[in-house]
């Protein structure tokens, strides 16, 4: 097994790596189990006067993952495959692809396609591409598709979703990963962050801080676990990747044409 965090101890020093509890992520305002991977430089949180605050990047069980980010990363694969056909299809029978209307669409199939099944499977598409829904019979039919959930958790797996990175859990339960959110950046008040090394008690802490601020709640936030190097560097990377990237106009030039020359 590898050697993701640290050994515990009983208590710890807010650092870049350091996992703290009681945060918030943007789409899991529900959740009550939401954490934060630190990513502040270790340089600046060991200087007080470098820094105003802190950031973390939000924490989320992989079971309430699936429930909102995985449905979404399921939902846009659903809408792209409907498009997809439905773009091929208005190819075949010269069908315009801007229509916004559901009802142009069925009068234009009952005149041009034959087919019912073609003509059902095209109007299914159509539906998805003007209003898509949810709700959609079929989108309910392709979520419940186990080689699509399995090519998403494959992804997940092998760090192809560039927006998240999954997580063993600290405490060392087989069956409780989580997934750290790449692309949503928190803060808290400098100040705040250095009392939570040592306990931060909820009701003092500051409303305009991304923690879960509660007023009869004298539960502590604090460091939880520790990711162990290179992990920390890793997740910084791929963390980086997702704004760090930049697009150039592609090479105007044939692979034919360099491979004549070898």
């Amino acid at each position: 097994m590898r050697r993701f965090y640290e050994g515990k101890r009983l208590t710890r020093e807010l650092t870049q790596g350091s996992i703290i509890n009681h945060c918030l992520a943007d789409n899991y305002l529900s959740v009550d189990n939401v954490y934060g991977f630190i990513i502040t430089p270790r340089c600046d949180l060991a200087h007080n006067a470098k820094v105003t605050h802190m950031h973390y990047l939000p924490i989320v069980d992989f079971k309430d993952w699936v429930k909102q980010d995985g449905m979404d990363y399921l939902f846009n694969k659903w809408i792209l495959r409907k498009t997809k056909h439905f773009c091929e299809t208005c190819q075949k029978y010269s069908i315009p692809t801007e229509l916004d209307s559901y009802s142009n669409y069925e009068k234009i199939a009952d005149e041009l396609i034959e087919s019912q099944s073609e003509k059902s499977n095209f109007l299914s598409c159509a539906k998805a591409v003007i209003s898509p829904q949810r709700e959609d019979e079929d989108f309910i039919q392709f979520c419940k598709n186990k080689d699509k959930t399995s090519s998403m958790v494959g992804n997940l797996l092998e760090d192809k979703l560039a927006a998240f990175y999954l997580i063993e859990d600290w405490n060392g339960r087989s069956d409780n990963f989580k997934v750290i959110l790449l692309r949503e950046l928190k803060r808290i008040s400098f100040s705040i962050a250095k009392k939570i090394s040592k306990g931060l008690d909820l009701a003092s802490i500051d409303k305009t801080d991304d923690l879960k601020y509660n007023s009869t709640n004298h539960d502590l936030c604090q460091v939880c676990a520790q990711v162990s190097s290179p992990f920390v560097e890793h997740i910084m990377q791929r963390f980086s990747h997702n704004f760090c990237r930049i697009g150039v106009e592609d090479r105007e030039v044939e692979k034919e044409v360099l491979l004549n020359q070898i």
